[in-house]
């Protein structure tokens, strides 16, 4: 390398990012002798302590994650750039990842960036799209807070890891917060202490599609969404009946036949048999519901 790496990490199976002081590199192990240059770092992060690099399934946008000490407090640099454009932009946020998110009515994924900042101003959670599922459809631009207990000033993001089974961002900070949102809109679910040393490292764990976490003590820390749930939690809590709907018909999850047989027969009801078909189709506990109705009105 023409200079010192200062951070690597795998990105996949097969590929290794190698990041020097000036810039970021991809070695795959496809028989290439020698690293692939990316891009160029940013100025912004020339100073920063590089915790993380993300990179979309295309591999066509790429993140470096840098964190600086600054009047006290810490600093988070994050530098975006798109593969296909050749450009960077400079964001400041702690923490970020890449996302898959299909649009209700969509017949292909948008790709999203999700980032975790704090500053001056507060802590806020970000969600954009850099690269459209359906042309005619666009995701909104999502910003949500990210809130912090009065004594615990000092703390900040430090991973955001997503979970594309269920759809829901998981923001990790230093103190051992987490913070559960979902995808789709930004809403707050779940907020609990996890760990009360210093969690510094948090990555994707495939198996249960949540995250493992280590903390300063070296205990390894897995969380995932409970499947059990996950559906009664949301419509309980939050009487959200179409994300409880939505949940549970993306991974066909119990605990939401009834919300499902209800709003099947209000569609009934009033005649939108298409719609109530297709609600059917997605619930296995109204499909016989549907046919008993469908039964009845031609008798």
């Amino acid at each position: 390398m023409p200079q010192p790496i200062v951070f690597w990490k795998w990105i996949t199976s097969n590929c290794i990012a190698l990041v020097t002081q000036t810039a970021v590199y991809h070695w795959h192990m496809d028989g290439k002798e020698t690293p692939t240059k990316m891009f160029d770092r940013l100025q912004n992060l020339g100073e920063c302590q590089i915790i993380n690099y993300r990179a979309d399934q295309s591999e066509t946008w790429l993140t470096l994650v840098g964190i600086a000490p600054k009047d006290g407090q810490v600093v988070g640099s994050t530098q975006l750039h798109s593969v296909q454009r050749g450009v960077s932009q400079y964001i400041e946020a702690h923490a970020a990842a890449f996302a898959q998110y299909l649009m209700e009515g969509a017949s292909k994924q948008s790709t999203l960036f999700v980032f975790a900042q704090k500053n001056a101003a507060g802590a806020k959670l970000f969600i954009a799209e850099v690269a459209k599922g359906d042309e005619d459809k666009s995701f909104p631009k999502i910003s949500t807070d990210i809130s912090f207990p009065p004594d615990m000033v000092g703390d900040f993001p430090v991973g955001v890891q997503v979970s594309e089974k269920f759809d829901m961002v998981f923001v990790v900070t230093k103190f051992g917060f987490l913070h559960l949102y979902y995808l789709g809109n930004g809403m707050l679910i779940y907020r609990n202490r996890i760990s009360s040393d210093t969690i510094f490292l948090t990555t994707h764990q495939k198996s249960t599609d949540g995250f493992i976490g280590v903390n300063r003590k070296g205990q390894v820390l897995s969380v995932s969404i409970d499947e059990a749930n996950i559906v009664p939690y949301i419509s309980a809590t939050f009487n959200d009946v179409s994300l409880a709907r939505r949940l549970a018909a993306k991974n066909n999850l119990s605990g939401a036949d009834e919300l499902f047989k209800t709003e099947f027969v209000r569609l009934f009801s009033q005649g939108s048999l298409k719609e109530a078909a297709i609600l059917a189709a997605k619930s296995p506990g109204v499909c016989p519901l549907f046919f008993s109705f469908l039964h009845q009105s031609h008798t």
